[in-house]
């Protein structure tokens, strides 16, 4: 146990060939000075601790200064971990102090394993748009194609540029999160492109209502 003076024992003892453990005695629950329920412990920090993967992950979705609830919801879900406002704030502190610029912040969604990354240029080479989906987003859509909501939210992030965030509803009636576009360009033909790489990327699209 992790809490201090709790009596509770489990003891243990090597197998006469030494390759295995054999437990030979386990207390009484009601020996435990403290609740006992699952609930509490899976809100302890070691069950909580995200993977390198999954704060890569997270790393990107703030970045783009996503909201940070949205970004819980998706995690508790995607990951099974009680993941609270908190484990956000600290992985967000590390992300500050340095000024975001455009290759720097895709070569940061890059490194997250599974994601698809995609970025609209014009003619001259110029950065019009960001594509950036994970695979737990795609798995996401892929299992609720019905619906797709869209919402745009400006000048929140360092370079003052648009994030929209794409969603799909679960079976439970909840908003998930299954894909960002950072669009420098919000014009016809760079929301256009942005939607084309959306529906190469997601094969249900078709389905949608």
């Amino acid at each position: 146990t992790l809490l201090k003076d709790c009596p509770f024992r489990i003891l243990i003892r090597a197998t006469d060939d030494g390759q295995r453990l054999l437990v030979k005695k386990i207390d009484d629950a009601s020996t435990h000075t403290h609740e006992v329920r699952q609930s509490i412990f899976q809100f302890m920090s070691k069950q909580r601790k995200l993977t390198e993967a999954e704060e890569k992950e997270v790393k990107s979705m703030i970045k783009l200064k996503a909201n940070r609830k949205l970004i819980q919801n998706h995690l508790q879900k995607a990951t099974g971990k009680k993941v609270v406002m908190k484990d956000l704030h600290n992985i967000g502190t590390h992300c500050n102090g340095k000024k975001n610029d455009l290759q720097e912040l895709v070569n940061h969604m890059k490194s997250v394993e599974g994601a698809s990354v995609e970025v609209i240029v014009d003619d001259s080479g110029t950065i019009l748009a960001i594509y950036f989906q994970t695979r737990e987003m795609r798995d996401t859509f892929q299992a609720y194609p019905e619906l797709l909501l869209l919402d745009a939210t400006y000048k929140l992030n360092d370079m003052r540029i648009p994030l929209y965030v794409l969603m799909n509803v679960d079976g439970n009636g909840e908003s998930e999160i299954i894909c960002f576009w950072l669009a420098v360009q919000e014009d016809k033909y760079t929301i256009s492109a942005l939607m084309d790489v959306f529906k190469v990327n997601n094969e249900q699209w078709g389905t949608l209502m």
